[in-house]
């Protein structure tokens, strides 16, 4: 290592750490794997049921995503969909969703703007506010250029 630069051994060293770190959370991994699959353990093959008789989740589920749902038609189908919400009076990353039709779910309470764009179409834009558990319809009639 004597012939080395400085900044090499540091390099070097920095690769080294990383390399352990990698191998520890590996090895945690296996260990958490190991552990769940012990001989003795009783692995939940049937939900719990409540007093009514509805199935309870497990409880390993995710939570269920609260908030609205927007759904989106144009015509002619296939425009893209762009999500863009409003914070603070400016406006946040635009997110691409998809194409429509679409119902996009989960979206947290706001307001937001929604952009379509399809070739040879112009585009789309209306502002809406998304409510929770409230469903918001939105139908385009696309214009050719």
């Amino acid at each position: 290592m004597r012939d080395i630069k400085p900044v090499f051994k540091v390099i070097l060293a920095s690769l080294i750490v990383s390399l352990i770190v990698s191998c520890n959370g590996a090895a945690d991994r296996t260990r958490s794997s190991n552990e769940a699959n012990r001989v003795g353990t009783t692995p939940v093959t049937s939900p719990v049921t409540s007093s009514d008789n509805k199935a309870a989740p497990p409880p390993h589920a995710a939570p269920s995503k609260a908030g609205g749902t927007i759904e989106i038609e144009s015509t002619p189908p296939g425009a893209a969909v762009i999500l863009i919400r409003e914070e603070d009076g400016s406006a946040g990353n635009p997110e691409r969703k998809g194409s429509t039709p679409l119902t996009i779910t989960g979206v947290t309470p706001g307001k937001y703007s929604i952009d379509l764009e399809k070739t040879g179409f112009k585009s789309f834009q209306k502002d809406i506010d998304v409510k929770e558990n409230k469903t918001l319809k939105i139908v385009a009639n696309l214009k050719r250029n």
